[in-house]
């Protein structure tokens, strides 16, 4: 009798867990399908085409010469297919863009007025926070590629350029490289 008893219990636990997964699958797949309608309106964050082209010169001059992230050919190319086509844009290349552009804000000539300097790094701050929400709110475990990689590390390079958030920034670090191995990235 206590073994029908107990074996009731496990069945019932084994069910009751299968539903929770499901409902939170569930769940969290609504809530990335409804981030991924409005999210941050990403495209619309991007800024005039001399401006973005001035600013990816900069990170390029500056930290894709140290890093190199970015396959630099294949990024222009998706660069100027945007601009050809900026009403149906590739929300993870603007993530990429946004992200790029914050850093290379940070380098943004001085001898423009102190004004429109400051602007640019506030324009770079709102940039960092919505490729931040885009990661948070899209990333899931199978869904991880190099490009997300890629643009969780020129996350980290915009966030310490940008000094927006001083050592919080290297908290990211963790995710980065918890997000390479689950992708393998750390086998020989």
């Amino acid at each position: 009798m206590r073994r029908s008893h107990r074996c009731v219990k496990d069945k019932e636990f084994h069910d009751m867990k299968k539903f929770k997964v499901e409902l939170w699958s569930r769940e969290s797949q609504e809530h990335q399908r409804a981030f991924r309608d409005q999210a941050f309106k990403l495209d619309e964050m991007v800024p005039s085409r001399t401006i973005a082209d001035r600013l990816l010169q900069l990170y390029l001059d500056t930290f894709e010469t140290t890093y190199r992230i970015l396959h630099v050919p294949s990024f222009l190319t998706q660069y100027a297919d945007y601009w050809r086509n900026p009403q149906k844009p590739d929300m993870a290349f603007v993530a990429q863009l946004l992200a790029v552009m914050a850093a290379g804000s940070r380098f943004y000539s001085e001898s423009l007025a102190r004004d429109e300097r400051d602007s640019y790094q506030t324009s770079a701050t709102k940039w960092i926070m919505a490729v931040q929400s885009y990661i948070s709110c899209t990333f899931v475990s199978h869904d991880i590629d190099l490009g997300i990689i890629q643009t969780q590390t020129l996350l980290l390079v915009a966030r310490l350029a940008v000094a927006s958030d001083g050592d919080v920034a290297w908290a990211s670090l963790g995710s980065l490289i918890r997000s390479a191995m689950t992708m393998g990235l750390h086998r020989d």
